[in-house]
């Protein structure tokens, strides 16, 4: 098992010197709990750690609008899932039909995009804050399925993080990290900063196997290659 935020917070205490006064600030901030959503949300949420750019996947942040959202007639868009990051893609299930995602710069430029008389099935979509407009604008109720990255919620009570266990050590250094940067103990904060580098470095890339499996591709027996070159 993982660790639960209280394990966290618990971890983070003994990390610093166990100063209990950090448990307490102004009479009732936690700054550790602080310190490790904060490190948990910078994690699941940012690609670039001190001008390094990491390449972080996390499948169980990977979602979708499940049983998937209705279009109306003449309703231009749909509401982004209120936990999305960032969208991947977008399908109808109604059509059968895979969305191209467009800039909205692109889709802005279309001057019929809410002429009625240009209704019809969506093909393309771009995102806008709090929604995702489809192009052109629906004719009819389809169905959409949207696939998502989703941004975790906060960690409370004995709760675990919506990631894997094996970024719990991870979480754990950038949150003393943070800790550490707020009281300017820098010294301390770099040593952080470099473990939690090497912490990840490290896992980066450990769910490509599956990828990797996917593109196997078929060779020759050895008895074919044989024959072959004897022809």
């Amino acid at each position: 098992m993982g660790y639960g935020f209280d394990d966290f917070k618990d971890y983070l205490k003994f990390r610093m010197g166990q100063r209990t006064e950090l448990e307490s600030v102004n009479g009732s901030i936690n700054l550790y709990g602080v310190w490790v959503n904060a490190a948990y949300k910078e994690l699941t949420t940012r690609n670039v750690f001190w001008g390094v750019r990491l390449p972080f996947d996390f499948p169980e942040l990977k979602a979708d609008n499940s049983p998937g959202v209705s279009t109306s007639d003449g309703v231009a868009y749909i509401s982004t899932p209120s936990d999305c990051l960032h969208v991947y893609e977008i399908w109808d299930e109604t059509n059968k039909v895979h969305l191209d995602g467009i800039g909205w710069k692109k889709y802005i430029s279309y001057p019929e995009r809410k002429n009625t008389s240009a209704e019809n099935k969506p093909a393309e979509w771009a995102r806008y804050g709090s929604y995702i407009y489809v192009y052109p604008t629906p004719d009819d109720a389809y169905t959409l399925w949207v696939y998502y990255r989703k941004r975790p919620s906060a960690l409370t009570g004995t709760n675990e993080t919506a990631i894997g266990e094996e970024w719990d050590e991870a979480i754990l250094e950038l949150a003393a990290f943070k800790g550490h940067r707020w009281l300017h103990e820098y010294s301390y904060a770099k040593q952080c900063q470099e473990a939690f580098m090497e912490i990840v470095t490290n896992l980066i890339g450990i769910y490509s196997r599956e990828e990797m499996a996917s593109r196997r591709t078929a060779r020759p027996s050895t008895r074919m290659q044989i024959s072959y070159r004897g022809a």
